[in-house]
């Protein structure tokens, strides 16, 4: 799940395919910043996560009030915090004490994609900031999303229910009216070429759906 954060745009989400969206994204031309300053490739996206330590790092501030990489037990809260069901108000109390370091990043950030889960939740704090130009989002099954999180992290199916669906509610929420809805079912299987293609369309990219295949020839395969 993908907001143009004063032109960077986001995927939303969590487990619900934002990687291969962002890697498809790519493909098509689009950046998403330095390499040096994303997370790293792991067992569960051996290809990396397409997502800026940065961006994370504030907007875990922002929803948990702890940054993803402040290390120790600071980081461990982050995490947790974040799977519980926190509070928006808490949200918006935070948003007005980092706006610099917002504006800052965004301004830092023009013209490449950005992509954090996170968003769903904390998007209406950039929009306030007049930071957002447009949103990609990446939907999946709730129930494989709850799975996903339970083999991941353990994390049980009720709770993981429940982390969704404050994703979807918020992000609906929010969301502008033009955003684009992306069915990772779909991308991940055999109408990838059309879920490929309204991406396309939506950042500008025109070429033939032959030239299309071309360009994410191998993203798909296992």
């Amino acid at each position: 799940e993908i907001p143009r954060v004063t032109g960077v745009q986001t995927c939303a989400l969590p487990i619900s395919g934002t990687s291969l969206l962002a890697m498809t994204i790519n493909a098509l031309g689009q950046p998403f910043g330095d390499e040096s300053a994303m997370y790293g490739a792991d067992q569960w996206n051996e290809r990396g996560y397409f997502e800026q330590r940065a961006v994370v790092d504030l907007n875990s501030r922002l929803v948990t009030g702890f940054g993803r990489t402040d290390g120790g037990w600071k980081s461990l809260a982050s995490q947790m915090m974040y799977i519980g069901p926190g509070r928006d108000s808490a949200i918006a109390q935070r948003a007005a004490k980092f706006q610099a370091e917002m504006s800052e990043l965004g301004a830092k950030n023009r013209q490449i994609f950005v992509k954090d889960p996170r968003f769903c939740l904390t998007l209406d704090t950039w929009t306030a900031l007049g930071e957002v130009e447009g949103v990609i989002v990446a939907v999946r099954h709730p129930t494989e999303v709850a799975n996903s999180l339970l083999k991941r992290q353990r994390v049980p199916l009720r709770v993981g229910y429940r982390f969704w669906n404050r994703h979807i509610s918020r992000l609906l929420a929010s969301a502008p009216a033009d955003a684009l809805y992306i069915d990772y079912a779909k991308l991940a299987g055999a109408e990838a070429l059309d879920e490929v293609q309204q991406l396309a369309n939506y950042v500008g990219v025109e070429e033939s759906c032959e030239q299309l295949a071309s360009r994410i020839d191998g993203i798909f395969e296992a």
